[in-house]
């Protein structure tokens, strides 16, 4: 009986050792991160959150870099966070860290407090990158590493077809290096990656494609002729070319790639789709009186154009008659209040002082493509097909534009002012955002009237700004450009279901400051003479959030972020001598 109490209170005292022990324990990490929590190998545990801020500063004061090696070769290519605009997100790396042992289950958490006593967990950095600019990047890669390698293949050389030669050589696998490459930047650990390439053999060679050459002859020079509406259209050689494949099972013969062909033909169909276009009549308070469909509207269908036109050219019809261009008409509504045009939803407004007239110009033709612009209850609007191409041919301007990291002269420049106003009318009112993209940088033009982080680029054909109309009735679209006083709107109008926007004040981190002024010698210029092409801006993270609620249900709650490179200001020196 004796030896069972010294027993009991033995185990009694370590109890009470134990629970005093981890009372304490609670106490004195109240405020702090429990220990044993790291990331990478900086260790954030017992640190208060404004101490483990200060340890992870260094994500912003350093520049990682990663370095690509071409074994065979030998060759390296770097790669610095700043390169491909990759920023650690401190602030959420804290939110994480101090998570840890504190998800509100006090059995779950204190085992896991217990287990990091004996072993360190980690917390994975949180980054944001520009992924542009890493397929740049690797696109560099490929260039300087892959040696050349291909299939056997046509080619046009003075009007007739020619045969380039197979070759075997090496290729970058570059999906699989793109991981490797953010995988490094995850974990913090920048060791010289192995370039994964891969052996090519080439399964099409010239003794393939030889036999075929009269048939690609025919074929590419057979100058198809698409018809609709009595108006006529041509795919240049070049397109039918790009889309004409080899293919191999067992027997060399040629084929389509349709989804290229459907892509070469769009000049042609984009000339045609029109959408139905409205307007409207309001009273000076902006209060609808009328709704006034104008237009109806109308869509070819590139697709089944692709796979008819295919079908024809391998079949030798092209010649027999023109091919019909399949075309859905869209008619208007007998009722114009069957479209459900009774309000404004939302709108959106931007400045522009300061542009240039070529600027403005560019900006008041792409408006005007999209003013009246009808789009249909579960219908995705594109800002690209419905402002068409932007080249000389179709009216625009060269003004600036951002290309390649470098501002520069280039046809279209300021429309992504009306791409970037459109956003903000389709934020307002609540309708439901399928792609947008952030500048490269932040531009001066966008933040006039407005925090930074609600712009929208595009850049055709790639870069585009899309919408869907997730109400139930007709949405119109009205622009309105104020070339005086250098400002512009857009107002989506139509029938609100009671849906609320809530859109959150943007939190904006990693601020950077920007690059050297950097200096550039021109022979266009005299000595003596500068000028300035390139402007700084500060690099930042920014980020806002949007809920758009109905009966105090939840539709969507959006997160939208933006990484801005800080930016170089460039200027020419000239040294053209008199």
């Amino acid at each position: 009986m004796g030896k069972f109490r010294v027993v009991l209170s033995v185990l009694l005292a370590l109890a009470a050792f134990f629970a005093a022990s981890f009372f304490i324990y609670h106490i004195v990490y109240l405020k702090k991160i429990i220990p044993g929590v790291y990331m990478g190998k900086v260790s954030l545990g017992g640190k208060t959150q404004e101490q483990a801020i200060s340890a992870l500063q260094f994500l912003r004061a350093n520049d990682p870099e990663i370095a690509i090696k071409e074994n065979s070769t030998n060759q390296i290519h770097k790669i610095k966070a700043s390169d491909i605009a990759l920023y650690y997100d401190t602030e959420d790396i804290l939110k994480t860290a101090v998570a840890v042992g504190r998800s509100g289950n006090f059995i779950r958490d204190s085992i896991i407090k217990i287990s990091l006593i004996f072993k360190k967990t980690l917390v994975e950095p949180t980054f944001f990158y520009n992924p542009d600019l890493l397929k740049d990047q690797i696109e560099n890669i490929k260039n300087k590493f892959n040696s050349p390698s291909h299939n056997a293949y046509f080619y046009i050389l003075n009007n007739d077809i020619a045969i380039e030669k197979e070759q075997t050589g090496k290729k970058l696998d570059d999906g699989k290096l793109k991981s490797l490459i953010l995988k490094s930047f995850l974990s913090l650990n920048f060791p010289v990656i192995d370039a994964p390439m891969e052996n090519f053999n080439p399964q099409i060679g010239i003794a393939d494609l030889t036999p075929l050459q009269g048939q690609a002859r025919s074929i590419v020079f057979s100058n198809p002729v698409l018809t609709y509406n009595k108006l006529n259209f041509y795919l240049k050689p070049e397109d039918i070319l790009r889309a004409l494949t080899p293919k191999s099972n067992g027997l060399v013969k040629l084929d389509f790639d349709n989804a290229v062909l459907e892509k070469n033909l769009a000049k042609i169909t984009n000339q045609i789709d029109t959408k139905i276009r409205g307007a409207v009549v309001l009273d000076p308070k902006g209060i609808i009186l009328e709704f006034r469909p104008i237009t109806p509207g109308r869509t070819a269908d590139s697709k089944l154009l692709a796979v008819m036109l295919s079908k024809a050219l391998l079949a030798k019809e092209i010649e027999k008659e023109p091919i019909q261009i399949p075309v859905k008409e869209i008619p208007l509504l007998d009722d114009p209040k069957s479209y459900g045009i009774r309000e404004l939803l939302g709108e959106g407004k931007s400045k522009f002082s300061g542009s240039i007239s070529s600027r403005i110009h560019n900006i008041a033709l792409a408006s005007d493509n999209i003013k009246g612009a009808l789009v249909a209850p579960s219908d995705t609007f594109s800002f690209n097909k419905s402002v068409g191409d932007i080249d000389a041919e179709h009216g625009f301007t060269s003004a600036y534009i951002i290309s390649k990291g470098r501002t520069v002269l280039g046809e279209g420049g300021g429309v992504c002012q009306v791409s970037t106003t459109l956003f903000r009318a389709v934020l307002n009112s609540g309708l439901a955002v399928v792609s947008r993209t952030a500048h490269a940088y932040r531009v001066g033009y966008y933040e006039q009237d407005s925090p930074p982080g609600f712009d929208a680029t595009i850049y055709q054909p790639t870069v585009d700004f899309k919408f869907k109309n997730d109400t139930e009735k007709y949405i119109l679209i009205d622009t309105e450009v104020d070339e005086k006083n250098l400002a512009m709107s857009f107002k989506i109008y139509g029938t609100s279901d009671g849906r609320k926007v809530q859109i959150t004040v943007p939190e904006i981190s990693s601020q950077t400051s920007p690059p050297e002024t950097a200096y550039e010698q021109t022979d266009t210029l005299m000595v003596g003479e500068k000028k300035q092409v390139d402007w700084s801006a500060w690099g930042a993270v920014v980020k806002f959030g949007r809920t758009v609620t109905l009966d105090n249900k939840i539709l969507s709650d959006d997160k939208f972020s933006s990484i801005y490179r800080p930016w170089r200001a460039v200027y020419l020196v000239g040294t053209k001598e008199p």
